[in-house]
């Protein structure tokens, strides 16, 4: 069964952890239903993550927080839909969560979470050009790069890459958000599923274009 918050305060300490690093801006909007949402900054920072730790005033009658990590005033959101903290999860008041960047699931312990290596996103931004962020950088050196990153179609034809060209220029030597060059455009009729090696398979988003 279902146990109810007790009402009164609970701590909430939100682990939010960022695979770039790059937390500046980022913050967390939280709102109990019914009444107006706040936006909180992280504090802290431990070997996970940046912590934010706050003091929610749970109505008893209250199952769930609407939480939002979002960047600045709104300029990006980590996931684009609203999340529901599950209060009923706080042990002697006290309620730990641990997010990671472009995981929507919210953990409630640490040991839930898997940080090997993975896409983050793959996004096509014009018919020959796909976008990927990966959890991990990847050698953009590595001379078998092309033969490696592999993206193929509905039909498992694989499509020849041309390029592969790195954020922060073609000096760096590894990267984790980088563009993807195709020697052929793209049907926006099709579905495309980009592969690299100890990585899960990701399917190429269509929203950007």
């Amino acid at each position: 069964p279902t146990v109810k918050p007790s009402g009164g305060s609970i701590t909430l300490n939100l682990h939010y952890k960022r695979y770039d690093s790059a937390y500046t801006g980022w913050n967390v909007w939280l709102w109990q239903e019914g009444k107006a949402g706040v936006a909180l900054n992280f504090g802290s920072q431990d070997a996970f993550g940046k912590v934010l730790s706050t003091k929610i005033e749970a109505d008893p009658n209250t199952l769930e927080l609407g939480m939002i990590i979002r960047l600045n005033e709104w300029q990006a959101k980590d996931i684009d839909k609203d999340r529901f903290i599950n209060l009923t999860r706080a042990k002697n008041n006290i309620l730990d969560v641990w997010v990671v960047q472009g995981d929507e699931t919210l953990y409630y312990d640490l040991k839930d979470i898997d940080l090997s290596p993975k896409f983050l996103s793959a996004s096509l931004d014009s018919t020959d050009m796909v976008s990927v962020k990966t959890t991990q950088p990847i050698d953009v050196k590595d001379p078998h790069l092309l033969d490696k990153l592999t993206l193929k179609n509905s039909k498992n034809e694989v499509i020849d890459l041309r390029l592969v060209f790195p954020k922060e220029g073609i000096s760096t030597v590894t990267s984790s958000n980088f563009t993807l060059f195709t020697s052929t455009d793209l049907d926006l009729m099709e579905r495309y599923t980009l592969s690299y090696p100890g990585y899960t398979d990701i399917l190429v988003n269509f929203k950007s274009i």
